[in-house]
């Protein structure tokens, strides 16, 4: 960026990053060539009132 300045405040830290995964069949997964790493056993949905945003999500956990 012309006549950006990078600064310890704006600048990425050595804990920043990204990641991404492939969700798809083993059939699929085994066509493709791909080697599976990992299964996806179960999941969980949670739903509270707006209110409540930011301590009931706990509910998933079970505490």
């Amino acid at each position: 960026m012309e006549g950006g300045t990078v600064t310890v405040g704006n600048s990425s830290g050595i804990n920043d990053g990204a990641s991404a995964i492939l969700i798809m069949e083993r059939t699929k997964a085994e066509q493709l060539g791909f080697r599976p790493m990992a299964r996806f056993v179960t999941s969980a949905v949670s739903g509270v009132h707006s209110s409540y945003i930011g301590n009931k999500p706990l509910n998933l956990l079970g505490i």
